[in-house]
Formats: structure tokens, C-alpha cells, sequence
């Protein structure tokens, strides 16, 4: 049977007009060509909708400042730990032997200062005997000067005299020369300390790095290594365990489109769910929004972070996130189809239609344009601040085409 040779009748005909138009849910005028929809008044929210994944708030890295063997592990996956609570130990062997010979070569410094003290002592003494010896000789030549002046005593004893006081002068400088040189040997010798002590507390802080402890409370969700395991300590310390901190509080990473990210805000309402709980939604706010944008496929994104409570655990990180942001929202709004507003007659040149505009049936059946102004939109339905619309009127949101005969 070929339908291009068969004829409609006029009852057949109204019949497929009105499943058209029923078909389309618009109301129709008897004789109307254009599909019309009624201005309603209700709740409307504008929204964004993207993905996102949970993790916790609080998320740390634990590793190892020093190389060794895993000698035991006191945690697992899922133990609850606590703020400074050994988690693993590295064999402390060696570090205990480092340190051991450190604290002798310590002492060894130690007594090398007190040796070194006493033969300043030594030193100072030789100078008080030598500047004594200094004055005697001096005070003998000053005697034997006066004798010579009274012919008393030869010229021989005089430079006799002079020869002991200047070797008794000499003597003292020399003193004083090594009591300077002791006191510099021993600021060496001290300096010697110093450093061995530094060498000891690094060995201690080695040591006490076997100990590997909780930095904060939480809940170990990773870990990476088994006891008997040799770990090695380099540029980036390997990481042992991962620990998410209090998990009744948990984030989403919500990657946002940059046609949207100009929109959000921070302290909007968010609502997810997860493939977990498909029959669940959960509800958080925007936290943070993160300005270093992403591209991917060259599609920038931004992220955006926000916070939800996780009172009974049942949200976990890495889970996947269907997220709705709002935008914003009205309880009780004057709306029309977006379709309304998208609408462009075929007899009506684009310049004459810029703005926001609707149309709607004149009396003589023929569309008019009505300037009107536009709140929130939810993609389906926008919202009408102003224009002379109200609820019932009707809109017009598309034309019927027209009939093709075959």
C-alpha cells in the first residue's frame, strides 16, 4: 500500500491535528499554527551540573627520613591511629651503632678540652715564673747601673746584667706567646665539641626516625610496604602509608566547565550522589574555588571544592560524585518555557529581536512581541522579572509545520 496516493479526510484530518498538538503537551488555538504554552508560576533553581570525586578533608603522606630494613609494622589498612603513635619501625641497629660511636668520638673531644685547659694552666704559670724572673733581672740591672756610675763594679758586670735581663724579657714573650696559641687550641678544641655534639643529636634524631609515628589522628587508607621490605630514603622520601584524617568530613573535587565557573560561588548549596548509593543524596557547600585552571582535550576546567558531612561513614575517598550545584533558586516565581525565549519567526529579521523577548497570539491571530525582563533559568523554564505577562497567559514556543503533500 503506498500512502503517497492515499487521501485524508476532513475527520481523519482533525483527528492527526489534535494528536499533533496533544502530542507536543501545547495548547493549541482551533485554527492556529503556532504551538502555545501557558505562563506558569512555581519553584525554579538554576543549576550546574558536573562530576566530582571524594576525598577526605585532611589527607597525609607518611614516609621515612632514614634508609633501612622494615623490622615490624604496627598498622594496617583501615587502623584507626593517633597523633604520634609508632605505626612502623626501621631496624635500629645501625642507627644505635652510629650513635654509639658518635657519643665516643664526643668524649674523646670532651677530654681533649680538659687536657688542653691544663696545659694552659702549665703555660700560665711558666709566664708568671718568667715575668718574675723578667722583674729580678731588670731590678739587678737597674743596681748595677748605679754601681757603675760610682766606679764601683767593671763595665763587665753591667753587660753581664744587661744580657740576663734581655734573655729574662725574651722568656716572657714567649710565655705570652704560647698562653695565646693554647687559648686559640683550645677554642679549637671546644669548636671540636660543638660539632661532635651536633654529630651525636643527629645520630639520636636517626635513631629516633626508626620509630615511624602517626602524624595526625585518623584512618590509615593506604599502605605500601611489608615488614623484611628495604626502604631507601632519598631526594623523596618513599611513602609507607597514607592517612586520611577525620572522615565525618569529607571533600569533593568538582571539576566545572569554564563556560560555568563564572557562576559559582562560594557557600553555594551542593548536592551529589554516588554510584554506591544511587537512591541517596548527599549535601555539602562550595568551599573553595581553585583559580589554576585544567586542560584536557582542550576543555579548560577549574575545580571547586567543597565540604559534606559524613556522619556515619558511608561516603569513602575516591568515590566517583554526580554533583548539582545551585546557582540559585526562587520559591515562587513567574516563569515561561525557555522555549519562549529562544523563539525567532521566520518573517522577523534578527536585528529586530535582540533582548528578551516573547510572543504571544494577538487578537487578529497574528503574533506579537512582548519585551520582557529574565531572571534565573533552569534550561526548561525561565524566570520573568518584568513584562505584561501573567500566570495562564499563553506563549507561543514553536510554529506547527506545515502540511506536505505527496
Amino acid at each position: 500500500m503506498q500512502i503517497s496516493n492515499f487521501i485524508i479526510g476532513a475527520p481523519a484530518a482533525a483527528i492527526i491535528s489534535l494528536l499533533l498538538t496533544s502530542g507536543c503537551g501545547d495548547s493549541n488555538a482551533a485554527g492556529s499554527e503556532f504551538r502555545l504554552a501557558p505562563v506558569t508560576q512555581g519553584p525554579i533553581i538554576s543549576t550546574v551540573s558536573s562530576t566530582g570525586s571524594l576525598r577526605a578533608v585532611v589527607t597525609v603522606d607518611v614516609g621515612t627520613q632514614v634508609s633501612g630494613l622494615i623490622q615490624t609494622l604496627e598498622a594496617d589498612f583501615n587502623s584507626k591511629v593517633t597523633a604520634g603513635q609508632v605505626i612502623a619501625r626501621i631496624d635500629p641497629r645501625p642507627f644505635a651503632a652510629r650513635l654509639g660511636q658518635a657519643e665516643a668520638e664526643l668524649a674523646v673531644a670532651q677530654a681533649s678540652v680538659a687536657i688542653q685547659a691544663a696545659s694552659l694552666q702549665e703555660f700560665e704559670a711558666d709566664l708568671t715564673g718568667a715575668r718574675a724572673n723578667s722583674t729580678e733581672s731588670n731590678s739587678e740591672l737597674e743596681r748595677k747601673q748605679a754601681l757603675l756610675e760610682s766606679n764601683a763594679i767593671p763595665a763587665s758586670s753591667v753587660d753581664t746584667a744587661v744580657a740576663v735581663s734581655t734573655q729574662a724579657d725574651a722568656q716572657v714573650q714567649a710565655g705570652q706567646a704560647r698562653l695565646i696559641k693554647q687559648q686559640a687550641q683550645i677554642q679549637l678544641t671546644e669548636a671540636r665539641v660543638l660539632q661532635a655534639a651536633a654529630v651525636v643529636e643527629q645520630r639520636q634524631l636517626d635513631l629516633d626516625y626508626t620509630n615511624i609515628r602517626s602524624p595526625v589522628d585518623g584512618t590509615v587508607i593506604s599502605r605500601n610496604v611489608d615488614a623484611g621490605q628495604t626502604v631507601a630514603a632519598s631526594l623523596q622520601a618513599p611513602v609507607l602509608f597514607r592517612i586520611a584524617g577525620d572522615l565525618q568530613q569529607m571533600e569533593v573535587n568538582i571539576s566545572v566547565d569554564e563556560a560555568d565557573i563564572g557562576r559559582v560561588r562560594e557557600g553555594q548549596k551542593v548536592y551529589f550522589t554516588v554510584d554506591s548509593y544511587l537512591h541517596r543524596t548527599f549535601a555539602g557547600s562550595v568551599h573553595q574555588i581553585r583559580m589554576s585552571g585544567q586542560q584536557i582535550s582542550n576543555v579548560v576546567t577549574y575545580t571547586v571544592v567543597a565540604n559534606a558531612d559524613n556522619p556515619d561513614g558511608s561516603l569513602l575517598p575516591g568515590m566517583t560524585a554526580n554533583v548539582t550545584i545551585v546557582i540559585d533558586e526562587r520559591a515562587d516565581a513567574l516563569r515561561v518555557p525557555s522555549a519562549a525565549l529562544r523563539l525567532r519567526l521566520p518573517d522577523t529579521a534578527p536585528g529586530d529581536v535582540q533582548g528578551d523577548w516573547i510572543w504571544v497570539v494577538g487578537d487578529d491571530g497574528n503574533p506579537v512581541r512582548q519585551r520582557v525582563e529574565t531572571g534565573i533559568s533552569n534550561g526548561s523554564h525561565s524566570e520573568i522579572l518584568a513584562g505584561e505577562v501573567g500566570v495562564e497567559d499563553q506563549v507561543i514556543v514553536g510554529i506547527f509545520a506545515p502540511a506536505v503533500d505527496n
